[in-house]
């Protein structure tokens, strides 16, 4: 299923988070997700950089509106990478995507 199929038959209406399973796991332990999750920095996105949305203490959640016009958020947002993690990160070979209804 490519990105476009997958928000708009899976998502659309809904809120998304996508992992690895060492963050999952410490999710699924703690309950919540953590800005600063207690894992190497191996497991993290980017590795040992730092991304913008870490150094401001916070995480990556998407909330996808319903009705969601992929094509049209292409054109609004051109430099977004939503492709790079839904439906997965295509470079971890462990990933867990998360979904989350309303």
């Amino acid at each position: 299923m490519n990105c476009d199929q997958f928000i708009t038959t899976r998502l659309a209406g809904g809120l998304w988070h996508t992992t690895s399973q060492r963050p999952f796991k410490a999710i699924m332990t703690d309950g919540f997700i953590r800005p600063e999750p207690r894992i190497p920095d191996s497991d993290r996105y980017g590795g040992r950089a730092i991304s913008f949305v870490r150094l401001i203490g916070e995480f990556s959640f998407f909330d996808i509106p319903e009705p969601f016009d992929v094509e049209q958020y292409r054109s609004d947002f051109g430099l977004s990478s939503i492709d790079e993690f839904m439906p997965y990160r295509r470079d971890w070979n462990d990933h867990v995507s998360n979904g989350f209804c309303r």
